[in-house]
């Protein structure tokens, strides 16, 4: 009896340090560089490794009803709670509906979340192979009885260092005084 007590309690610590360490590190998150390169939103080309900021990094699409807007927002509010450290911050959104997010598009959508927010955007190969560095999933979804797709994708905020590795991945919807406390141990 002492035994199987004690394999459950050795069970129940380990499921327990793989839940904290899934969760600490965001599941699959690589610790090489990240680094990408697509096309702004102003039409140039931004390269993460030549952008020497930290960087906040949201994936969605212009067409998001829900999710995405609160994240954005959600983004924004930590800019702002950060003070004089946003400085070092580049926010950046990320399409994962290159079909419809133009640069154009991009351009007036991440304006109203803030003159500092880059909407970030390329052909279906590029931003797969950017997909893959954060593993993130996006696919499209026609819903019953619509003729207009959504896109169903991962929603965390990446945040990563100025060598272009991801330190922290966040809920789209984490508390932004937390999320903020958290950059700023980071940020020298």
């Amino acid at each position: 009896m002492k035994k199987l007590m004690a394999r459950t309690i050795a069970l129940t610590l380990l499921a327990f340090a793989v839940f904290f360490v899934i969760l600490h590190i965001g599941g699959n998150y690589k610790t090489a560089p990240a680094s990408f390169t697509l096309t702004g939103h102003d039409g140039t080309q931004y390269a993460s490794i030549d952008d020497p900021k930290y960087k906040l990094i949201f994936f969605g699409f212009t067409q998001c009803a829900d999710i995405c807007p609160v994240a954005l927002e959600n983004m924004r509010t930590v800019f702002d709670r950060l003070g004089t450290a946003n400085t070092q911050i580049h926010p950046i959104y990320i399409t994962v509906d290159p079909e419809r997010d133009t640069p154009e598009l991009l351009k007036t959508y991440v304006s109203t979340f803030g003159p500092e927010l880059t909407g970030l955007t390329g052909t279906q190969t590029e931003l797969d192979a950017v997909f893959n560095l954060f593993s993130v999933y996006a696919r499209k979804i026609l819903p019953s009885g619509s003729e207009r797709y959504i896109m169903d994708h991962t929603a965390h905020i990446y945040f990563m260092g100025k060598n272009d590795i991801v330190l922290e991945v966040f809920d789209y919807n984490m508390p932004a005084h937390a999320m903020a406390d958290k950059i700023k141990r980071h940020i020298p």
